[in-house]
């Protein structure tokens, strides 16, 4: 095999998919010297020119990367950081799609990705978009991590395209606000939430404003039977003291 061979990323996916698939087979899981030779001989047939030494170093690197991490795995097998993280890449989608668990990927944000995420697992090559594939091969920018296309060449201009093709195709509905996709059969969660917040305090506001009606109500109360009595006294003194002006009189 040449030495000048490079991993990109299509080969990279052909081979996470070789592996999980002889993971499979008889007892590859628990055997890892025949997982191995497994591996070894199917790489060495789907492209005869790899030499055995170059499928050996790929298998491992493949499941040290499946136990460990991206930066575990740089330059141990001889291959580059580009290489390996197209390898790793490759692995983490083809767990999501699969509905793989794995201690070292988590797919909890899978469907709602946001673009600064996804859009940083670009590859600048020669290429077919999946999503416009009457186009003919164009050199440029594809994108491997789209949600919904994991794993698929996506065009820079079909970025778009492919979430609204997949919640046309399935639906769903995507929230304006919190960016959730669900079935749109009920108002979103959100909005819920949202709406609950607000009416909280202006319940609130009412009961104190009730309150507070009721004191006013009780104090006007108190203010009009102290009035009566005031009258009252006010009354009385009147009287008495038109009997000390007649007494005086006399």
């Amino acid at each position: 095999m040449n030495n000048t061979f490079e991993i990109d990323r299509q080969f990279a996916i052909t081979s996470i998919n070789f592996y999980y698939e002889l993971k499979k087979e008889g007892n590859n899981d628990k055997n890892i010297i025949q997982f191995n030779k497994s591996f070894v001989k199917c790489i060495m047939s789907y492209a005869p020119l790899f030499i055995e030494e170059f499928a050996d170093r790929l298998f491992k690197s493949i499941y040290t990367l499946e136990w460990s991490s991206e930066k575990n795995c740089e330059n141990e097998y001889g291959f580059t950081s580009n290489e390996v993280r197209r390898l790793f890449l490759s692995m983490k989608n083809y767990l999501a799609i699969n509905y793989i668990e794995n201690i070292n990927f988590n797919f909890g944000k899978s469907l709602n990705s946001t673009k600064e995420e996804y859009l940083l697992d670009i590859e600048y090559e020669y290429n077919n978009c999946v999503i416009c594939p009457l186009e003919k091969e164009k050199r440029g920018n594809y994108y491997y991590s789209i949600p919904y296309n994991l794993n698929e060449p996506i065009c820079h201009f079909c970025i778009n395209k492919v979430e609204n093709n997949y919640l046309s195709l399935n639906g769903l509905i995507k929230c304006d606000n919190c960016e959730r996709i669900w079935d749109g059969c009920a108002q979103c969660n959100c909005l819920v939430d949202f709406t609950d917040e607000i009416e909280e305090p202006i319940l609130e506001s009412e009961t104190e404003i009730y309150k507070d009606k009721i004191k006013i109500k009780e104090v006007e109360e108190e203010l009009l039977e102290r009035n009566l009595e005031l009258q009252k006294e006010n009354n009385m003194l009147k009287e008495k003291i038109k009997e000390l002006v007649n007494c005086s009189k006399n």
